[in-house]
């Protein structure tokens, strides 16, 4: 079982995930900023495993890796 935890992201970052999980082109070791909390730019609900979750960048603000999503959803 994995844990999953709910962040936040903007319309590109959002474009990006569905983009790679849709298996299109991306490029490797994309680390994407996502917000730990709603707000009007960061509108956009995603659950994601915890495991892809990076550093924490700024305050509220953390990166999540999109080449380790993919190849956790290709399992």
């Amino acid at each position: 079982m994995m844990v999953n935890m709910t962040v936040y992201a903007d319309g590109e970052v959002f474009c990006f995930i569905v983009n790679a999980l849709n298996h299109g082109p991306f490029e490797g070791a994309e680390i994407l900023e996502v917000s730990l909390k709603k707000t009007k730019r960061f509108k956009y609900e995603i659950q994601v495993p915890i495991v892809i979750i990076g550093q924490f960048s700024r305050k509220n603000k953390t990166t999540i890796d999109l080449e380790m999503l993919v190849q956790l959803n290709e399992h």
